[in-house]
């Protein structure tokens, strides 16, 4: 768990109108839509700003760092004793800690330690 390719996107991302959530378009003031009109105008939303992929790898994702360069957004690293040991019912087991960081969204962190996230 060590990598960003062991690591996915679980929950939806974070659309251009700052939520996750795409809102249902309305008329405008004076105008009478139909329910036809009002679908067609949330294809045109989804096509201009689509969802992206659930369980998608985070190894993908990308962040402007300025002049068109671009860098991970994502660093993982193993904190304390990444050794492999064998318990007593033969299963593979480690005292690291998998630790996953957002370049992009300060604070924003993912754990992994003996088989549960946090």
């Amino acid at each position: 768990m060590g990598s960003a390719g062991m690591w996915v996107h679980l929950n939806k991302n974070i659309l251009k109108n700052g939520t996750t959530v795409m809102k249902t378009p309305e008329a405008p003031e004076g105008e009478e839509w139909d329910e036809d009109r009002t679908n067609e105008e949330m294809k045109k939303l989804l096509v201009s700003d689509p969802y992206a992929p659930l369980l998608a790898s985070i190894s993908g994702d990308k962040i402007a760092v300025g002049h068109g360069n671009q860098q991970a957004a994502w660093t993982c690293r193993i904190a304390g004793d990444a050794t492999e040991y064998v318990d007593q019912s033969g299963k593979k087991v480690s005292n690291g800690v998998s630790v996953v960081r957002s370049l992009q969204w300060p604070g924003a962190y993912s754990f992994y330690y003996k088989s549960a996230f946090m």
